[in-house]
């Protein structure tokens, strides 16, 4: 198709870039509501199953606590494994993260009936491996959402997505109230609240494979493509007034900048629309492929502030996995509290994780994400601190040590969530698009480091209050001196 320089192409172009932006948003919100969903139920689900999974074990003939601890590794390797790859794909082909999340969704489907089925023991933890590649699709959600928005509205967006993982892990113990009552059979297969969660999940990804086929799209491409129309809309109006000095030299990137010297052919660029319109108005424009990027390695995002960013989220979910396993001896055997404390004080746990979100979200636009970080470090740090302290309170007062205690796990869940959240934003900010996946996919193995290292960590010393608190504390030390010695250089790309 040819394209001249007359009245047409500037009085269309204009009308062109606006219903392509209207439609990007209407997709991009569709999208990121589908993605919203997957986050909830990934949350949902682990809080649902981490409850009942002992007994559940145990009712398979399962003796030894190790079981249930290779049960909560299983799917934390499986989403190791399934989010570097799934994260290295994504960054050398963008058109396939819808095929990927359909994929990863569908993943979970037989996970969830063989959790269900239960037979063995090591047929349920075999279960979880497959549901954690699944979750590995996490990554390429929030990789897609970093390329789809602007660096003022990432930390939003990506807050948004941490938050409803957080809503899940808030609700799910909740869903265990219905189930608690549930015993009954289908056919040979056992179904009570332990088996029962698997056969929900189930349904569930089966429902969500429909609405990611309906409605899910790649909006990181997306979005490139609108702002290649953009730009191309800007360089088309100074051709129109002559405003050549704003154009680029050369003519190789955008040829549409010769067009004052010769009617060239402007080849179609396939907007995203699916409306009546679109056959009208469609152009092939010139514009620079990610495909054509020369894609970087894992190794290469390890600079120093990425390895600085990185080494927080192991710090970060090291201490909040640390203090919630000591929350449940802590409350048994230093103030005589039981199983409805525990998760009454887990569901305060996960309104202070919505209310610190709600914080990052609102000083977006007033604070920078570096400036958050910190004060979510020296929140945390004062948690700690008063966390080994405690035992010495427990002793000298004892009238006021379970409300230090619960004052001191408040400061480090505040304070957890602002830092963990700002610096994933933040990340994302320091590269390019074409390594937002790889990005995510290091995001989610350190995370997992933390997750995997603060319970073992407190689990052997959890009566040993001041080397438990203290080392933390010492990492915690550690990790905000590099993080003050690289400030200067987390700037936003």
């Amino acid at each position: 198709m040819k394209c001249r320089r007359g009245s047409e192409m500037p009085e269309s172009l204009p009308l062109l870039v606006e219903r392509a932006a209207k439609n990007f948003y209407r997709r991009r919100l569709v999208t990121v509501v589908i993605g919203l969903v997957v986050a909830f139920a990934v949350g949902s689900e682990n809080a649902i199953i981490l409850p009942t999974a002992w007994k559940y074990l145990q009712s398979l003939g399962s003796r030894d606590e190790t079981d249930f601890g290779i049960l909560i590794s299983a799917f934390n390797v499986g989403g190791l494994i399934s989010s570097v790859f799934f994260g290295w794909l994504v960054d050398r082909r963008m058109d396939l993260c819808k095929r990927i999340v359909f994929v990863g969704a569908m993943i979970q489907i037989p996970g969830n009936v063989m959790y269900f089925l239960g037979i063995h023991k090591w047929f349920v933890i075999s279960a979880r491996f497959i549901c954690g590649l699944g979750s590995g699709i996490i990554a390429v959600i929030l990789a897609e959402l970093a390329r789809a928005t602007s660096n003022e509205e990432r930390t939003k967006y990506l807050t948004l997505g941490f938050g409803c993982r957080q809503l899940g892990l808030l609700f799910g113990p909740a869903y265990n109230f219905g189930l608690h009552d549930i015993h009954t059979h289908f056919g040979d297969v056992s179904v009570d609240e332990g088996s029962l969660p698997g056969l929900i999940f189930a349904i569930f990804w089966a429902l969500a494979l429909v609405a990611i086929f309906a409605g899910y799209e790649n909006i990181g491409k997306l979005h490139h493509s609108l702002q290649m129309l953009q730009e191309y809309a800007k360089e088309s109006e100074s051709i129109k007034y002559g405003t050549f000095s704003s154009i680029p030299a050369t003519s190789d990137r955008h040829p549409v900048a010769s067009t004052a010297a010769r009617e060239p052919e402007v080849r179609v660029l396939p907007l995203p629309s699916s409306t009546p319109y679109r056959n009208k108005f469609q152009r092939e424009i010139p514009y620079d492929r990610l495909d054509d990027v020369v894609h970087s390695s894992f190794l290469d995002l390890l600079t120093d502030t990425t390895v600085v960013i990185l080494f927080m989220q192991i710090t970060f979910f090291f201490g909040q996995y640390m203090v919630e396993t000591i929350i449940p001896p802590t409350m048994q055997d230093s103030f005589g509290l039981g199983n409805q404390e525990n998760s009454l004080f887990y569901l305060l746990i996960g309104c202070e994780a919505i209310l610190s979100f709600v914080f990052v979200i609102l000083v977006r636009k007033r604070l920078l994400d570096r400036t958050v970080i910190m004060i979510g470090n020296v929140l945390i740090v004062i948690g700690l601190v008063s966390l080994m302290l405690t035992t010495w309170v427990q002793t000298s007062h004892p009238d006021y040590a379970f409300p230090f205690f619960i004052s001191s796990c408040t400061f480090v869940f505040l304070g957890v969530p602002m830092a963990s959240v700002s610096s994933v934003a933040l990340a994302s900010k320091t590269v390019g698009p074409e390594s937002q996946g790889k990005m995510q996919a290091l995001r989610r193995v350190a995370s997992s480091v933390g997750l995997i290292l603060g319970p073992l960590w407190a689990g052997a010393f959890v009566f040993d209050r001041f080397v438990l608190c203290g080392v933390t504390i010492i990492m915690f030390l550690i990790q905000i001196f590099l993080f003050v010695l690289s400030y200067a250089r987390m700037i936003p790309k």
